[in-house]
């Protein structure tokens, strides 16, 4: 029996621990098995996400207790399994079907974001094994809870349920479990097509915001990347694809006032011709855009303009009006 799975479906790849009997523990073999899977996952030119799970009751007990010696490398060879999960470049989730345990808690709070069931529990442990918190533990956990939090946990020792995780933030929500891993691969529809890179650079420039307190430092990376990624083609095609929309919501009266729709983009920039009706004012149809439910979806609510990738943060109002020109009175 393996004790690490590991298979790609839907543009995801999917780890499970796969020892119930030992409590998914993290043994030598076990965290090689995990290093070698996050590579291959990495590498992987189509897969967008990596998932990691347990089987049987238990998401991860932690190491192995004969492995805790005072020994660094020794200690660094067991870090090694969920540090590749923490340092993995593509976005990771934690499916929690149970206790996550010392290492295992390391390993929970390494990935991305953590779904759990109402059998998950936060458990760190070190104390009650007389061991200060290791593998960066305590970095981890401050970058997703408050001081609160992590100290109620680290300091007093007190672990959490999957329910009490979701309410102090260190969880996205609380499924089902015999739905938990089928809920892990939903919650990556959005991304599943994306182009690889963009995914790479945001999660990299939200490595960087978490390191900085410097508004303007990461203004400026995302204003950079937001370039980049308006020259790629998926950014161009999903641009038209949002133009299209526009002129289909005109023709069938969603939007009023619209005669035509004409993508003028170029190398430069993004650039919309809207051809308004005698009657219609820009005003009146901007206010249209702004409530237009895909416009929403597509661009949210806090944009950096397109053209020249200006670097004030816009409404979306204001987003809509730097790269939509007007031409009034043309059709009566």
């Amino acid at each position: 029996m393996s004790l690490v799975l590991f298979e790609v479906r839907d543009n995801v790849a999917l780890i499970t621990l796969n020892n119930p009997d030992k409590r998914n523990m993290l043994t030598m073999e076990v965290c090689r098995q995990i290093v070698d899977y996050v590579a291959q996952a990495e590498q992987h030119p189509e897969v967008k996400a990596l998932i990691v799970t347990g089987t049987g009751r238990a998401f991860c007990a932690g190491g192995q207790l004969t492995d805790l010696t005072p020994n660094q490398e020794i200690l660094e060879a067991i870090y090694s399994g969920f540090l590749s999960i923490a340092n993995c470049s593509i976005p990771t989730i934690a499916a929690i079907n149970g206790p996550a345990v010392g290492a295992g808690f390391n390993m929970a709070v390494g990935c991305d974001v953590r779904i759990v069931t109402e059998q998950a529990r936060f458990e760190p442990r070190f104390f009650g094994l007389g061991l200060h918190p290791g593998g960066g533990n305590t970095w981890m956990l401050r970058q997703l809870v408050n001081w609160n939090t992590a100290a109620g946990m680290l300091l007093f020792s007190q672990s959490l349920s999957g329910r009490e995780a979701v309410e102090k933030g260190l969880a996205w929500k609380c499924v089902e479990a015999d739905k938990l891993v089928e809920e892990a691969f939903a919650f990556t529809v959005n991304i599943r097509d994306l182009p690889k890179e963009l995914l790479l650079r945001t999660k990299q420039t939200l490595r960087q915001a978490g390191g900085t307190n410097s508004h303007k430092e990461i203004l400026d990376v995302e204003t950079r990347e937001q370039i980049w990624s308006i020259n790629q083609p998926y950014a161009r095609d999903s641009i038209a694809a949002m133009i299209d929309k526009i002129a289909e919501a005109a023709r069938d009266k969603k939007i009023e006032g619209i005669a035509h729709v004409q993508d003028e983009s170029d190398r430069n920039g993004v650039r919309v011709v809207v051809e308004l009706k005698r009657d219609a004012t820009a005003e009146v149809v901007l206010n249209q855009l702004f409530r237009f439910t895909p416009m929403q979806t597509y661009f949210g609510c806090n944009m950096l303009a397109l053209n020249g990738g200006k670097p004030e943060q816009l409404t979306l109002y204001a987003f809509l009006n730097s790269f939509i020109t007007f031409r009034e009175e043309v059709v009566a």
